[in-house]
């Protein structure tokens, strides 16, 4: 990722109605860059859910080392 640069789930790609879970297997990658967006909802989306139960215990939900980051309809849960 670069500064300035979002990330955007696409409404076509999840099901809608619904919580989209995505249930990791590794662990997410961290922020380190400014000015990042993440958005886990959008018209058609209720919000996107990253569980971490699969993951060893202590696995950090979502690292941020950057600022101005904003995250949107995103829930993490189980870690």
């Amino acid at each position: 990722m670069r500064s300035g640069d979002t990330i955007a789930f696409d409404s076509t790609a999840f099901p809608t109605g619904a919580h989209t879970v995505i249930a990791l297997t590794s662990p997410l990658p961290e922020i380190i860059a400014n000015s990042i967006g993440i958005e886990g909802v959008g018209t058609t989306l209720p919000g996107v859910v990253i569980d971490g139960s699969a993951l060893a215990a202590g696995t950090p939900g979502l690292v941020v080392r950057a600022d101005r980051v904003s995250l949107y309809g995103l829930v993490l849960r189980r870690f």
